[in-house]
């Protein structure tokens, strides 16, 4: 063999260990066995079936699903037990994710502005036990909010009108209600919630309404830190009616209601 032969021959050789070398190289630095490693996927909650706004989502209504990490929506929930019997405050289509922001949630905090539709607007009152259902109020309930108030100071004149209806509930700085979740913080309703023992004084209600609704609210709030004027009657989710209602003052009361006054009793003239 011809020493040019030879010289080539060699050259090949050493070429082809340097790309053996230079792959087993790359497959090792991807696993201690030389196999690649797959990205690691995720476990997300997706829904079984369409989930309306107002749908309480128990575990039955959703499955598992493993996804890659970029595949994820929002949030991502794990395991049908952080559910919690929760209402939908958006809604989700069948074979949809089910993140945390599906209840108003958005990195374990309410996430109000992302329940609001076109044209609507978050608009909050206080309210207390009596006024606010014994704060037995939850996020996703539906309300007509009751307003009253004396003309002047004359309670003679009080007017009292359910003016807004069909109102949805966005949050609630305190409620009497426990969630069945294992992570607290999966509750943006509960997350003002006091030490057990300790009473609830006040709370803080937001519902999705008009611009007008705001103004009605205000004018009906005297002064900041009045919650006598407000109140809700809880109604529900599926209850859509608007009731005509025709208010009521001391004089409906006497006309449409039959309402008697009784008369004082005269002084006696020897008193």
């Amino acid at each position: 063999m011809k020493r040019s032969n030879r010289l080539i021959l060699l050259v090949g050789v050493l070429l082809a260990a340097v790309v053996f070398v230079l792959v087993w190289v790359v497959l090792n630095s991807s696993s201690p066995n030389g196999v690649g490693v797959a990205t690691p996927k995720t476990t997300v909650l997706v829904a079984k079936s369409d989930i309306k706004i107002g749908d309480t989502v128990t575990p039955d209504k959703v499955t598992t699903r493993q996804v890659d990490p970029a595949g994820i929506t929002g949030t991502p929930l794990h395991d049908p037990s952080q559910l919690g019997n929760r209402r939908a405050l958006v809604a989700v289509v069948a074979g949809a994710q089910v993140p945390a922001e599906t209840f108003g949630q958005q990195n374990g905090t309410a996430d109000i502005a992302s329940q609001l539709k076109p044209g609507e607007k978050a608009i909050s009152f206080q309210v207390d036990s009596v006024t606010g259902l014994n704060f037995l109020l939850q996020q996703g309930n539906v309300v007509d909010v009751v307003l009253s108030r004396d003309v002047g100071d004359r309670r003679d004149l009080r007017v009292v009108k359910a003016l807004l209806q069909a109102k949805r509930v966005l949050y609630v700085s305190q409620s009497n209600i426990r969630q069945a979740q294992p992570n607290a913080s999966a509750s943006p309703s509960a997350a003002g919630n006091q030490a057990a023992g300790q009473a609830l004084t006040s709370s803080v209600v937001i519902i999705a309404g008009t611009d007008q609704d705001a103004e009605i609210i205000r004018w009906f709030s005297r002064t900041d830190g009045d919650v006598g004027g407000i109140s809700v009657a809880l109604r529900s989710a599926d209850d859509t009616t608007i009731e005509k209602t025709k208010g009521i003052t001391l004089q409906g009361l006497l006309q449409q209601y039959g309402l008697n006054i009784p008369s004082l009793p005269t002084p006696s003239s020897g008193q």
